[in-house]
């Protein structure tokens, strides 16, 4: 018995999806980086979940095209 699956997205734009989730993954990464260097204070780095969160949404939008 064979699975379909219904995909929403057309493969252009499940593509872009998953370069906006490395681009925004990276540049979280990079902001969680230098904070963590200067020293901020723990819970304005709670902040960086919002670009994470942007980031996981982006991979799984591209990855299964909901």
């Amino acid at each position: 018995m064979e699975s379909t699956t219904a995909v929403n997205l057309s493969p252009s734009c499940r593509t872009r999806n998953l370069r906006i989730g490395v681009a925004v993954l990276a540049g979280g990464l990079l902001i969680a980086t230098v904070l963590a260097k200067l020293g901020v204070y723990w819970a304005w780095r709670l902040l960086l979940v919002l670009p994470f969160l942007f980031a996981s949404h982006a991979f799984l939008q591209g990855l299964y095209g909901t």
